[in-house]
């Protein structure tokens, strides 16, 4: 059998090929781990605030009260204001 380069995927237990393959009872295979991309970083990440900033919005909707300072029991002197 001649070399073949397949994508594959792990699930967290095992390595899962991405397309199907005819391969032989016990064929060795050589794993190859490759480094994500900063674009697929960079999307992942975006990805990932976008999901919050969702459950936020959930959280807080728009009929959520407006709190006056005079509510906060104990100012925090690292907090700068806006």
């Amino acid at each position: 059998m001649n070399a073949l380069t397949l994508r594959a995927h792990f699930d967290g237990k095992h390595i899962c090929l991405d397309e199907p393959a005819d391969l032989p009872l016990d064929t060795e295979l050589l794993v190859t781990v490759v480094p994500q991309s900063e674009a697929a970083l960079q999307a992942e990440r975006r990805e990932w605030a976008a999901f919050s900033m969702q459950n936020l919005e959930r959280a807080y909707g728009p009929d959520e009260p407006e709190y006056p300072r005079s509510m906060v029991k104990k100012l925090n002197p690292k907090y700068e204001g806006r």
